[in-house]
């Protein structure tokens, strides 16, 4: 199984392509990050709010036990340079130009 830990924050959800965390920002409790481009073409539909100038950009609310443990799993990720799969929310909930995240699975290299 190619998933080390994942953490469900929804359903009912587009999905995007491996990729891996470019940048990562938290301001005011609310995390924001910035996928690399995926190794094969984007097949999800992103929600419309988030089809502008930024469309790998991703946010969630830090106050929460997912939002934490989606935290610590993109700071994994990132320290040890593993691929994430995201599914977006359909909404722009954070930011109102940035998706929101509904699940994010750190894959094995």
């Amino acid at each position: 199984m190619r998933t080390v830990f994942f953490i469900l924050l929804a359903m009912n959800a587009s999905v995007a392509n491996a990729s891996s965390v470019e940048s990562l920002s938290v301001k005011n409790g609310i995390v924001t990050f910035v996928q690399t481009l995926p190794s094969v073409k984007q097949v999800q539909a992103r929600a419309s709010c988030s089809q502008g100038e930024k469309p790998l950009h991703w946010s969630f609310p830090l106050n929460s036990i997912k939002g934490k443990g989606m935290f610590s799993a993109l700071m994994f990720a990132s320290t040890h340079q593993l691929p994430i799969s995201i599914v977006g929310a359909q909404s722009c909930n954070e930011y109102s130009d940035i998706e929101s995240v509904a699940e994010l699975t750190v894959l094995n290299d």
